[in-house]
């Protein structure tokens, strides 16, 4: 394929998805729905924000510790980052359930395939809808979470992590949400398997790795006891990380980890995944009376990368599965075969073949043109003479 090709393949799929988001951002926010919905977003949000400020607030005049103001904008942030991932976790399948099976159940569909937008653009723009919705959403909290720089102890590049935990999540599950309903045939139990896989992919990845933990942990403990001494962390085990890397939770407890690296928080379970058990443990720096400094960027930016690869597979699949033709197969590269003919095709030809054919002096001669279409008129009979 020469260039000259290439380029117009691209700017095919490219104008093919400017022309399904543009449809697509159009329908959904035409009406009072959209601004209504963003409205009750934004509500409750800010409410949240206030809710934990003032339980802050309350728990630091309590304590009375010295960096009231720091504990209270770290305690914010790290609120907000989790009802943040709640939200998306949320909405970013819902508003990609219908993508594909809205358009089955109206029987529009197979039209939509049979234009010259291609599959990949179809899929793409129904996507890019779906996620510049959730952008929006996620821009709107952004003056809230804007307010923990008022109180201190968080930095700007700690939103911007969070920010980009954020939109990776939304990615992940608004394409598991359009595979789903490319999967399917009905919005409804698209919508319900998608948040039945929301859960598994936070509740029940974290409960299989920490099972799986708990049992190493178990083992390794026994052998202690039957050999003596303690267990030695540096060769000890742990859970493959992939467990967790659709897990939006886990990369969020590491990016709040850099706002509050304390090891007596939850930076422990960050630890335990990158397998710093010398830290984790107290057998590392902390031990010999050094600082602890939290690792930077032990295990977010895998996590995001993870989710990114893991979209493009799912927006892959879905192609494939509205794809018309050659699903689930590789494009052939050479020219078709012809396939021979069967016995009966061929018995069938000789006998038209073997069909006798009049000689062309037997031939009846053909009309001529002038010639009445009528049979001609019998002449009257004469009468007797007078």
């Amino acid at each position: 394929m020469s260039a000259t090709m290439r380029l117009a393949t691209v700017r095919g799929i490219a104008g093919g998805i400017a022309a399904v988001s543009v449809k697509e951002l159009r329908g959904r926010m035409r009406g009072r729905r959209a601004f209504v919905m963003l409205t009750i977003h934004l509500i409750a949000v800010a409410g949240f924000a206030f809710f934990v400020e003032t339980i802050a607030v309350q728990s630091t005049s309590s304590f009375g510790s010295g960096s009231q103001a720091a504990d209270i904008g770290r305690a914010l942030f790290d609120a907000l980052l989790f009802f943040m991932t709640v939200v998306v976790l949320i909405l970013a399948p819902a508003s990609t359930s219908g993508a594909i099976s809205l358009e089955r159940e109206k029987q529009t569909l197979d039209m939509l395939v049979t234009t010259p937008v291609s599959s990949l653009a179809i899929v793409l723009g129904k996507l890019f809808a779906a996620l510049g919705w959730m952008a929006l959403l996620l821009l709107a909290s952004v003056p809230v979470m804007a307010l923990v720089f008022m109180f201190g102890g968080v930095g700007p590049e700690d939103v911007l992590r969070a920010y980009v935990v954020l939109g990776a999540t939304a990615i992940l599950f608004g394409t598991l949400g359009l595979f789903i309903s490319a999967l399917l045939k009905r919005t409804q139990a698209a919508t319900v398997l998608n948040l039945v896989l929301a859960v598994v992919f936070t509740v029940g990845s974290a409960g299989l790795y920490g099972g799986l933990f708990a049992l190493q942990a178990s083992d390794a403990q026994q052998r202690v006891n039957a050999n003596g001494g303690s267990i030695d962390w540096s060769t000890f085990a742990a859970p493959p990380q992939a467990l967790l890397w659709a897990n939006p939770f886990a990369a969020d407890i590491d990016v709040a980890c850099h706002a509050d690296a304390s090891i007596n928080g939850v930076c422990g379970v960050v630890l335990i995944i990158t397998s710093r058990f010398d830290i984790a443990t107290g057998n590392g720096a902390m031990a010999q009376g050094q600082a602890f400094v939290m690792p930077e960027d032990s295990y977010w930016p895998t996590s995001v990368a993870a989710m990114i690869l893991l979209s493009a597979l799912l927006v892959a699949g879905s192609t494939q599965l509205i794809s018309p033709t050659r699903r689930w197969r590789r494009p052939a590269r050479h020219m078709p075969v012809v396939q021979p003919m069967t016995p009966i095709a061929v018995a069938a030809l000789e006998a038209t073949s073997a069909l006798p054919v009049a000689p062309a002096g037997e031939r009846e001669p053909e009309p001529a043109q002038g010639a009445a279409d009528t049979p001609e008129a019998s002449t009257p009979e004469a009468g007797p003479a007078p």
